[in-house]
């Protein structure tokens, strides 16, 4: 009985194992980050600037009176 459960709990580490890679696989995936499926307009895909890029700033340059 002991060895059964010797080798039984060893199955079950193996099981673990592999629930844990597709965890890691799925969390990885963009379709699983919930934020950016409710909130697409806070996490804008942008393209990352590297050390050369000019950087390029959208300040309105005229200031629009209140209706």
């Amino acid at each position: 009985e002991i060895e059964f459960h010797k080798i039984q709990q060893v199955e079950l580490n193996d099981v673990n194992k592999g629930l844990e890679e597709e965890i890691k696989v799925l969390l990885r995936h963009p379709k699983s980050n919930v934020r950016l499926q409710l909130f697409p307009e806070f996490f804008p895909s942008r393209e990352k600037c590297s050390p050369d890029m000019d950087v390029v700033l959208d300040i309105p340059k005229q200031e629009w009176l209140p209706i």
